[in-house]
């Protein structure tokens, strides 16, 4: 009838604008972990453990929605294996090794794209390291294929901030979300009712204290960062007058387990 047909119509408008808006629910999607590898570790420092915890988080969720998780390793021969905390939850999901950068392989040897295509997947939830080399250029790589890509940017790194804030930007440019591991999975997860809401009691680190981190570590690994002078005693005000104006400092909060504030990834 007309009635049925506006009624599909609707559900197709509805979900062609649910993905322009990069909504997940009831949609079909994979979560990629990409070269999450024991040489990461020593180069990226106090950063690396809240990675591996978000990482963690999102491989737990993504189980829990039963969801298809496909793991790479970048030439394990010598960057080492995946990292042994997340050995447990990785355990029965298809991990392959690469040379080539990107997990989408070229034509003919596809990477990921074969798990993909098998798993029906229409979204991408997105992790891992280099944030500005492999994630990129995976991602890139995907939204060159017609994939919808979800980038989560607390469960992504590099070994220089600079360069995880520039990737994130690229990868939004080019029509990738950016997206958090919690985000992404309540985003499919919908409502209360759904069966594995009684699963979802994990949380990722929101602060240096979950993550076990100290401010001090924290800004020693951001680049760029520059401790404020101290300031003035009176008696060297009264000498020289009031100080300069002193470039501004880069406030820790801007980078709390890894993830900057929105303003500084669109900026």
């Amino acid at each position: 009838s007309s009635q049925g047909g506006g009624g599909r119509g609707g559900e197709r408008g509805g979900a062609a604008m649910a993905r322009a808006a990069g909504r997940l629910l009831d949609r079909r999607a994979a979560l990629l972990v990409c070269d999450v590898q024991e040489a990461f570790r020593p180069a990226m420092g106090p950063a690396f453990a809240p990675l591996v915890a978000s990482v963690g988080a999102a491989v737990r969720g993504a189980k829990a929605l039963q969801l298809p998780v496909i793991v790479s390793e970048q030439y394990p021969q010598r960057l080492g294996s995946t990292v042994e905390e997340l050995a447990g939850a990785l355990e029965g999901c298809p991990v392959f090794a690469k040379t080539r950068f990107s997990m989408v392989g070229p034509p003919g040897a596809e990477g990921a794209m074969a798990e993909l295509r098998k798993a029906g997947a229409e979204a991408v939830l997105l992790c891992g390291v280099e944030a500005h080399v492999c994630v990129l250029q995976t991602a890139l790589d995907l939204l060159a294929r017609g994939v919808e890509v979800h980038v989560l940017a607390d469960a992504c790194q590099s070994q220089r901030m600079a360069e995880k804030r520039l990737a994130l930007r690229r990868m939004e440019r080019a029509g990738a979300h950016l997206s958090s591991v919690e985000t992404a999975l309540f985003d499919l997860l919908g409502e209360k009712e759904h069966p594995a809401c009684r699963k979802f009691s994990l949380r990722v680190p929101a602060s240096w204290e979950d993550a076990g981190l100290s401010i001090a570590l924290e800004r020693a690994c951001v680049d760029g960062f520059r401790r404020r002078p101290p300031a003035p005693r009176p008696q060297e005000r009264a000498l020289h007058g009031a100080p300069t104006r002193r470039p501004r400092a880069y406030r820790p909060e801007c980078c709390i387990a890894g993830a900057e504030p929105l303003g500084l990834l669109r900026g």
